[in-house]
């Protein structure tokens, strides 16, 4: 078999694996779709400030009426007016500028919060690729050269799509292809993340194995066999999970008395 498609996964589902591991349930899952959006907060700090100023000058003009009146004095009167007069054009200024700001939506905010957390994966896995911690294919027989690739304007990568465009020249003879990424290799970049308790994706090979693991404990109580018989057995039941990540696995998740050599007997 020239090509077994199922050692790989396709870049969405790497990209989407790696946004469960790192958001947990905060991420919505259509994060590779999410638009280019300004961020909002600028925005939001601009309303605030001109609020609290329009509050601000309120309060002032408040304060300075009841020095306003015959009792006073023409003198008096005149730098009260012309106090009020300022403030009332400051006030009008601002109210200008506040209308002429955009509303902060809900759906600003939650597109923006979705491009945010699209960029953040995209550049996780582009720095994966950049150390060459896992290696990215173009269809069944191209291997990505990302840092010489990068170099070029041409070059894009697609999430989205999983799709790979090469750049101008002789480095590929397809100009566009399939993107992919080895389940092995992206199950030990991925292990980089830390995986919260409550988060566990199942979707990972070295998740599937946690869940199955913490199983085990709760249901053998004691150490029934050794480390090597449930590495052997977990590695041939998750397709992709590799020594390295079952051994990581296990350390986190067993509790000490299995760490000890040897299987235990059950009393």
């Amino acid at each position: 078999m020239r090509f077994d498609l199922s050692s790989y996964f396709s870049l969405l589902e790497a990209f989407d694996q790696t946004g469960r591991r790192i958001y947990g349930s905060a991420w919505q899952g259509d994060e590779a779709f999410a638009r280019t959006t300004i961020d909002p907060e600028p925005t939001r700090v601009k309303r605030t400030s001109i609020t609290e100023r329009l509050r601000a000058i309120g309060l002032e003009t408040q304060s300075i009426y009841p020095f306003l009146g015959t009792e006073f004095g023409a003198e008096e009167n005149q730098r009260v007016s012309d106090q009020l007069g300022l403030l009332e054009r400051e006030r009008s200024a601002l109210n200008l500028e506040l209308k002429a700001l955009p509303h902060l939506t809900d759906y600003w905010i939650k597109d923006h919060e979705a491009f945010d957390r699209r960029t953040t994966i995209e550049n996780h896995l582009s720095a994966g690729f950049k150390e060459r911690a896992m290696t990215l294919y173009m269809g069944p027989n191209s291997l990505v050269d990302w840092n010489s690739w990068s170099r070029h304007r041409a070059f894009k990568v697609y999430f989205g799509l999983s799709m790979v465009r090469s750049p101008y020249g002789d480095y590929n003879s397809r100009r566009r292809g399939p993107a992919f990424v080895n389940r092995v290799e992206f199950a030990d970049w991925l292990e980089r993340f830390e995986l919260k308790p409550d988060d566990l994706d199942p979707l990972t090979p070295a998740g599937k194995c946690e869940v199955w693991l913490r199983e085990q404990v709760r249901v053998d109580g004691t150490k029934s066999q050794t480390k090597e018989r449930y590495r052997t057995e977990a590695i041939a039941k998750f397709t992709g999970l590799s020594v390295r990540s079952f051994d990581r696995v296990w350390d986190k998740t067993v509790p000490p008395s299995w760490k000890q050599s040897g299987p235990k007997r059950k009393t």
